[in-house]
């Protein structure tokens, strides 16, 4: 018998010590016919900081990409095709609103189909599983390092050149841009019982290392708490804190 999938969503957001909030988060959800939930799709937006309007791309990309999936399309061709649709209506906002038509927000979605996981990364926001011990990134950074790493490989580079690089959180890909350089998009990983699926901005990363990530997704508290103590622990850490966003997904088993 195939085994069916419960699964539980929590998220939370700090604005940090920024004048405004640009991350945004939007989530929704299907139930079956015993009121349990077992399909979602979820996604983060980080407008991009210093650029006007970034509040503005975040918001409509996380609402319109959450809002307009239907649970019945296929999750990949979905992601696949939203990605350009919402990239078009971001550049043509932008530049209705800005003079230099500056504008953008990074992107990172998941659709969930019982215990099936296809996910989209545009920019830096990231996605992780944590199973068992192990917190495992499953996005890659779409940033100038990652390109610092490709010369690395080809000893072209040291590795700590490339980790001093003053440039190497430049991205290298968001949604805004008049070309998408690269879309990160992978369908139906399967997941585990007891996984944990973590979203965030680059907030949450930024501030605090993985090894404390692991430790509060760890310590025995409600679900509904860990996205806090998170945020919490992202704010006590840092000298003037990013906007931070965090959902987590629990995968639970159905007996």
């Amino acid at each position: 018998m195939m085994k069916q999938f419960i699964i539980d969503v929590v998220y939370s957001q700090i604005i940090g010590d920024r004048s405004s909030q640009q991350d945004s988060i939007a989530i929704r959800t299907l139930k079956n016919d015993n009121n349990e939930l077992n399909h979602l799709v979820a996604v983060i937006c980080d407008g991009m900081g210093g650029y006007e309007c970034g509040d503005v791309a975040s918001n409509y990309v996380a609402n319109k990409i959450a809002t307009e999936y239907d649970f019945s399309e296929n999750a990949i061709d979905y992601f696949e095709r939203i990605v350009y649709e919402s990239n078009e209506d971001v550049i043509e906002i932008i530049n209705e609103m800005t003079d230099d038509g500056k504008g953008g927000t990074t992107l990172i979605g998941v659709i969930i189909k019982e215990n099936k996981l296809t996910y989209i990364n545009v920019g830096d926001s990231r996605l992780y599983i944590l199973r068992g011990e192990d917190l495992i990134q499953i996005s890659t950074d779409q940033n100038y390092y990652e390109k610092l790493l490709e010369d690395v490989e080809k000893q072209k580079i040291s590795k700590e050149t490339a980790l001093a690089h003053p440039h190497k959180e430049y991205l290298t890909n968001y949604i805004g841009r008049e070309q998408l350089d690269k879309i990160e998009c992978f369908n139906e990983i399967e997941l585990l019982a007891n996984d944990l699926l973590i979203l965030c901005s680059d907030g949450l990363y930024k501030s605090i290392v993985e090894k404390e990530i692991i430790n509060i997704l760890k310590e025995p508290t409600d679900l509904s708490q860990k996205t806090n103590i998170l945020c919490a622990a992202a704010y006590d850490s840092c000298y003037q804190q990013d906007n931070t966003s965090v959902a987590i997904i629990k995968m639970e088993e159905k007996i």
